[in-house]
């Protein structure tokens, strides 16, 4: 049962509803006395579950213990919106996971760095940005590189008027412009899409990519037999490739091309 409730949990996509048996303990059984006769915290699960739902769709009732150990955070969280966290089932381990999760979220927010400037050139985080960037400078630089990504993606959409209908089975998605620059200063920009705010797909994503170690048998094995190599650089590859993601975004100003 165990090995099913964890495939269960592993498609998780809501907690839908709390149950407890009417013999679970009150809020009034929270501590104990030890062996040492100091006062605890009861550590049980016991009669709780919650209803879940999978993302195929699937609803089923899941007892605490079996799904605490897959998703504590988003059990914790539910427990909180629901005012239970401070029953017996929950308040010896949801104040101590929730603080777990923010101390990690800020640990994670201080290591980030926020790089400004490259090669003591800043470098714009926003379209607006660049253009203010531009103008403060007096030339058109990082707005040339937004419009010439532009001009190389547009290939792959398809635009619609603003009449047409959304076609069926689409979902909303959106996009930005990341900037950076290559060492002999070029600017350079890349529209991308947010693919973490939409749902995974169902079928695979993967995109191989040429390992190093293969890189340098192909160098070898040239050298050996005395061949040249031919060096190419590819931009926007496989953009006309079929995709199996139908979602559909509201084109921004980085599209006034």
């Amino acid at each position: 049962m165990t090995s099913q409730v964890d495939r269960c949990a592993q498609h998780l996509e809501a907690i839908i509803d709390y149950k407890r048996d009417n013999t679970a303990l009150g809020r009034k059984h929270k501590y104990i006395v030890t062996r040492s006769g100091r006062p605890g915290l009861r550590k049980t699960t016991a009669r709780c579950k919650f209803l879940v739902r999978r993302k195929n769709g699937i609803e089923e009732w899941i007892a605490l213990r079996l799904l605490k150990k897959s998703y504590p955070v988003d059990v914790a969280d539910f427990a909180k919106s629901r005012s239970i966290h401070d029953k017996t089932a929950f308040f010896w381990w949801v104040p101590f996971t929730l603080r777990k999760r923010d101390c990690i979220v800020s640990s994670m927010k201080i290591n980030v760095k926020k790089i400004t400037h490259k090669y003591g050139i800043e470098v714009p985080t926003s379209l607006a940005h660049a253009k203010t960037i531009d103008e403060r400078n007096n030339n058109a630089l990082w707005s040339d590189a937004s419009y010439k990504e532009m001009a190389n993606v547009a290939i792959a959409f398809q635009v619609l008027e603003t009449d047409d209908p959304i076609p069926v089975g689409w979902t909303m998605s959106s996009g930005h412009i990341v900037f950076d620059m290559k060492m002999d200063f070029t600017r350079k920009a890349i529209w991308v899409k947010d693919g973490h705010r939409t749902p995974d797909p169902k079928n695979s994503t993967f995109a191989g990519v040429v390992s190093r170690e293969s890189v340098r048998i192909a160098s070898t094995y040239a050298a050996l037999n005395k061949l040249d190599i031919c060096v190419a650089d590819m931009k926007n590859a496989y953009l006309q490739a079929p995709s199996s993601e139908k979602h559909y975004i509201i084109c921004g100003p980085e599209f006034k091309i």
